[in-house]
C-alpha cells in the first residue's frame, strides 16, 4: 500500500488559513457589532439580559416572551413566503 500524503501540506496550510480568518471575522464582527448592539438596545428591539427570557450573555442582549412570539411569526411567515414561492415556481415549470 502507498503512503502518499501529498495533500496533507495543503489541507493543513488551508485548516491554518480558515482558523485565522475565522478568528478575524470574529474579532471584526464584535468591533462591529457593538454599535448595533446599542442602536438595538436604544430602539428597544431587544433588551437587556436581565430583563430577558432568552439572552446571549456575551453580548448582554435578549429576548422577553413579546418578542420571541414576534420572532417566531416572522420567522413562520417568512417560511410560509418560501413555501409558497417554491410552489408556484414548481406550478410554472411543469
Amino acid at each position: 500500500m502507498d503512503n502518499n500524503n501529498e495533500m496533507d501540506a495543503p489541507i493543513a496550510i488551508i485548516a491554518v488559513i480558515s482558523l485565522v480568518g475565522m478568528i478575524g471575522v470574529g474579532s471584526l464582527l464584535a468591533g462591529v457589532f457593538t454599535p448595533v448592539r446599542d442602536w438595538l438596545l436604544e430602539k428597544k428591539i431587544v433588551v437587556t439580559t436581565q430583563e430577558a427570557l432568552v439572552s446571549i450573555d456575551q453580548w448582554g442582549i435578549g429576548l422577553d416572551l413579546p418578542r420571541i412570539v414576534l420572532t417566531g411569526a416572522v420567522l413562520l411567515g417568512a417560511l410560509a413566503l418560501l413555501i409558497s414561492a417554491g410552489a408556484r415556481r414548481r406550478k410554472g415549470e411543469k
